[in-house]
């Protein structure tokens, strides 16, 4: 279940605000009186829902109002979620992440290389007949063509009409 948090500049507004969300969600309190709750420095009860709040596994509260309590609070949900996420990925996460990298260098790379292949094979072609070739936007080709040139593989004769692809050895 989603839960918001509702950033107020006083806990008095805090308070107003927590009642204003209890009405439009009247449904829901009746449901549950902690569906919605005001979270605050000097709100006893509120900050004992702390914790149920920030918990994914607990359904209530839904919406929590705040003011003074807004560095603590953002402070320890980033914590729990940080917490969350490192758990979730252990090890197996970061194995991951370095293989979905070393697969875009490759991929990025063989793109690369099959733009200049049909540079090679038509000197001629247009970046829109190359993105069409290769089933890649023209921003994509555009991308490649730029890092071709700067690794001075290819460069630009003419103009883009009537102009030409020289490859350089």
């Amino acid at each position: 279940m989603a839960k918001t948090i509702v950033f107020c500049a006083t806990e008095e507004r805090a308070e107003r605000m927590r009642i204003a969300l209890s009405n439009l969600n009247a449904d829901m309190v009746k449901e549950n009186p902690d569906y919605v709750v005001r979270i605050t420095g000097s709100d006893t009860y509120g900050k004992s829902k702390l914790d149920y709040f920030i918990s994914i596994s607990s359904k209530y509260p839904v919406i929590a109002t705040t003011s003074k309590l807004l560095s603590m609070v953002t402070a320890y949900i980033n914590e729990e979620f940080a917490a969350i996420r490192k758990e979730e990925k252990g090890s197996v996460g970061v194995e991951k992440e370095e293989t979905t990298q070393k697969t875009t260098q490759k991929t990025t790379q063989k793109t690369k290389n099959r733009v200049l292949e049909l540079i090679i094979a038509n000197p001629e072609i247009s970046q829109k007949g190359i993105a069409e070739t290769l089933g890649i936007s023209i921003d994509g080709v555009k991308y490649h063509i730029k890092n071709l040139r700067k690794d001075g593989k290819i460069e630009r004769v003419g103009g883009d009409k009537g102009g030409y692809w020289k490859v350089n050895d």
